[in-house]
């Protein structure tokens, strides 16, 4: 709340700077319109085709911050172009914002972008979960797997389905599914649920045949025996909502 108080303004100081430049021939209003400024709290990303303003933008920031007695954080102070990595400063195309990666591909890659006029661009934008999400949520899953070795199947199901609803529900409006993020989070997690499950049967046949059965549709479903069984929920339920 105290970030959120502190930049409160961010963006009209941005957007009058903007105004007040010399680069082509638009209007004050079109001027203030062609800066994206996206701000969650203390964090904030800004969007300008051209390089020059937006390092403009960043010392104008970086003055009226010092006069409230702020700073940027180095750290997390990007210079990056969303589809040429050549033109970021660090030569990683994309940028990371709210643990979502952003980050554009030559058209034919995944899918092809329009305009709102309908005419196909030279780029398909994509947002993914992050690599550091990605990995934190990897190490959560095994640290819930590692707690259980000794707990029933069903206690380990109940705690591994939040977790795995929670981030799938996070993302799922996002293209985890055109770039097969969510097959892949469901295959790292059936890696580290065939260690805990050949672990306690000391053979892998064996822990295919009591922790994994036919569930409707689906030949290998990691759940409980029973008439109710408890099942496993899966990244890919939820990425195709």
């Amino acid at each position: 709340m105290s970030a959120n108080i502190a930049l409160h303004g961010l963006e009209t100081v941005v957007k009058d700077y903007v105004e007040n430049l010399t680069f082509k021939k638009l209007s004050k209003m079109e001027k203030r319109r062609s800066i994206g400024v996206i701000r969650y709290a203390d964090d904030f990303v800004l969007l300008h085709e051209n390089k020059s303003v937006i390092s403009g933008c960043i010392a104008v920031i970086s003055e009226w911050l010092a006069g409230i007695g702020l700073q940027l954080k180095p750290s997390k102070t990007r210079l990056a172009h969303t589809l040429d990595p050549n033109l970021s400063e660090d030569g990683i195309a994309g940028f990371d914002f709210l643990s979502h990666h952003i980050q554009q591909f030559p058209r034919g890659k995944y899918r092809s972008d329009e305009d709102n006029h309908g005419r196909k661009l030279g780029f398909d934008t994509l947002i993914t979960p992050s690599k550091k999400a990605i990995l934190t949520h990897q190490r959560e899953i095994a640290g819930i797997i590692k707690m259980h070795r000794l707990s029933p199947q069903s206690a380990l199901i109940k705690d591994l389905n939040p977790v795995i609803r929670g981030w799938s529900s996070y993302y799922k409006v996002s293209d985890i599914g055109t770039v097969g993020e969510s097959s892949k989070q469901d295959n790292l997690t059936y890696l580290k649920l065939r260690r805990w499950a050949k672990r306690r049967t000391l053979n892998v046949k064996k822990a295919h045949r009591l922790y994994w059965r036919p569930i409707g549709d689906r030949n290998w479903t990691f759940a409980t025996n029973g008439d109710d069984p408890k099942k496993l929920v899966l990244h890919t339920d939820f990425a195709l909502l």
